[in-house]
């Protein structure tokens, strides 16, 4: 009698639906999450492809990466879900990053080291954090965040960098943006004074030091002793098609090439498409905020608050012997073109010749820029930007290169108040995954967590 109850309950046409909409690394983790608290899940995604960024292309039988994407080990809980995923098969990365600014290039850091500014620049800055004071009450835009948090000194060689990066400055961007860039500590002390400060929670907040030297972030409750990894073979590639299989088998209906027109709502969910209707009881949102005002027929806009990088890939094959070891370096220099080199060699199997070491650079650009628009015209300029860089040497025996016309979007100036209008229409209840604007894979597994906990 108790199995033929639990069967009734369990089973599918009595269960609560629920639609993920974006097959991204968010909508994967959502739908996988849903399925195992008993939902009846549909995964709907408007292009072709399974795992967004993650689902790594192929090029001579290598997967090549889109940029460098590690996980990264800061919950023991987060990593334990992703290397079920994975078999437990990982490779443990070793931190050998690094970044450089003013033409010095500084080892285990990867955000920009101001100790290469000269002693005047420096003094200006210390004064900001050494005698912290509140400039302003009202926050309006990163750059106010980041004056009360540094001081006015320590910005403008942040938005030297932002601008390298993103192609932006702090005062066109909202506050929201705090939580998407790598600018919540900065690096300016000598190590012996970085530590001593660091002792101090207020100064612990803001003052980077490289991570070997931290000894505030040693993980002695930690069950792995590494902060990064990444899949033993098949790479991020292999993740997404092992989700994939893992959704499958727990009964996730994957639909993917299948663009949403409309969603409405009146007791239940309803969303049109070209080819058919979907009704359900819950809605995740696994796609960006800014689709929501032209989804649900909203009379607002969040498009021109959104700020969009364009990003173009060069892909060189070397011999193995004439790479360095870095797994990636940032590079904060404007007259360089590449932000990023990632040498995918050094922690990615993935079908890479055992005798070739695989170089990925990553240029932010603007569309219809001159590198946009002809990127093979550049391919000499960007390898002799990562010899120079000390990345590579000698020449290169192959090059690829693509085009990702929205690499990184950040909300601009004014979308915190807008997206609060937005929320105020569509208020309901069973509506998730909106709350928050995620770009780490351990935030967005906790945000998950923490939504799904409430129903």
């Amino acid at each position: 009698m108790l199995i033929l109850i639990l069967k009734i309950l369990f089973n599918s046409d009595l269960r609560k639906n629920a639609i993920v909409l974006g097959a991204g690394f968010k909508g994967m983790m959502a739908s996988l999450k849903l399925s195992q608290k008993g939902f009846n899940v549909t995964l709907i995604e408007a292009s072709k492809n399974f795992g967004g960024v993650l689902n790594s292309p192929i090029w001579d039988q290598m997967h090549i990466d889109l940029g460098c994407h590690l996980f990264f080990n800061q919950d023991d809980e987060l990593t334990q879900e992703i290397l079920k995923i994975i078999d437990h098969k990982f490779n443990p990365v070793p931190p050998n990053y690094a970044s450089s600014l003013n033409k010095q290039i500084s080892d285990d850091i990867a955000i920009p080291n101001f100790e290469s500014l000269n002693e005047l620049e420096k003094k200006e800055i210390y004064k900001g954090l050494l005698n912290p004071k509140t400039y302003y009450k009202k926050i309006t835009s990163l750059h106010q965040v980041f004056v009360n948090r540094f001081g006015d000194k320590s910005v403008e060689w942040i938005d030297r960098c932002l601008q390298k990066s993103h192609l932006i400055k702090s005062d066109q961007l909202d506050p929201l943006a705090k939580n998407l860039l790598p600018y919540e500590r900065i690096r300016i002390f000598d190590i012996d004074k970085a530590l001593k400060l660091k002792e101090e929670k207020w100064y612990d907040d803001r003052i980077a030091v490289p991570r070997k030297e931290n000894t505030l972030e040693k993980r002695e409750t930690s069950k792995f002793s590494f902060f990064e990894f990444y899949p033993l073979e098949g790479g991020l590639k292999l993740f997404c098609e092992n989700l994939h299989q893992i959704l499958l088998s727990r009964g996730v209906n994957i639909r993917l090439g299948l663009p949403i027109e409309s969603i409405s709502f009146k007791n239940n969910f309803y969303l049109t498409s070209n080819e058919e209707l979907f009704k359900c009881d819950y809605l995740y949102w696994a796609i960006p905020q800014n689709f929501l005002p032209k989804l649900f027929g909203l009379n607002l806009n969040l498009e021109p608050f959104i700020h969009s990088v364009a990003l173009v890939l060069y892909y060189f094959t070397v011999d193995k012997k004439s790479v360095s070891n870095y797994t990636y370096l940032q590079n904060y220099d404007l007259d360089n073109y590449c932000f990023r080199f990632s040498v995918q060699s050094n922690y990615a199997e993935n079908n890479i010749p055992e005798n070739r070491a695989l170089l990925c650079c990553e240029i932010p650009t603007k569309l219809g820029s001159p590198i946009w628009e002809t990127p093979e015209n550049f391919s000499g300029q960007i390898w002799d930007e990562a010899k120079k860089m000390g990345i590579v040497k000698n020449n290169y025996r192959s090059m690829k290169s693509l085009k990702a016309p929205k690499a990184f979007m950040l909300p601009k100036k004014g979308y915190s108040d807008n997206f609060q209008n937005v929320k105020k229409q569509i208020q309901f209840e069973k509506l998730l995954g909106i709350k928050s604007w995620d770009f780490s894979k351990n935030e967005i597994l906790k945000d998950i967590d923490n939504e799904l906990k409430l129903i």
